[in-house]
């Protein structure tokens, strides 16, 4: 079970340094657009959780809920709001893609 645990681990720092290689060459954010392309993020922020989820729902915009240390794909759609939760259940950090 620890060289399991050690794997997924490694695993996690691979594609978050990949994620961060490929953010220095491109010039490109974690969303998969070019910087400065993702203004409508910006009316999300100061919303609650179900603020968000209703704003992003009205405006046809697909959600994904991350609870906690949870595990998502790493598909990028720049359209997505993705909201992070912490460990109470609260927003704690949302971002497209």
């Amino acid at each position: 079970m620890i060289g399991l645990r050690a794997t997924v681990i490694g695993l996690r720092a691979t594609v978050i340094g990949v994620a961060r290689s490929f953010t220095r060459l491109t010039g490109m954010t974690d969303v998969g657009e070019p910087s400065g392309q993702l203004e409508w993020l910006d009316d999300y922020q100061g919303l609650s959780l179900d603020e968000a989820k209703a704003r992003a729902e009205a405006e046809g915009r697909p959600v994904r809920v991350v609870p906690r240390n949870g595990v998502v794909t790493l598909d990028f759609r720049p359209s997505r709001l993705n909201l992070c939760l912490d460990d109470d259940g609260n927003l704690a950090r949302m971002f497209a893609g």
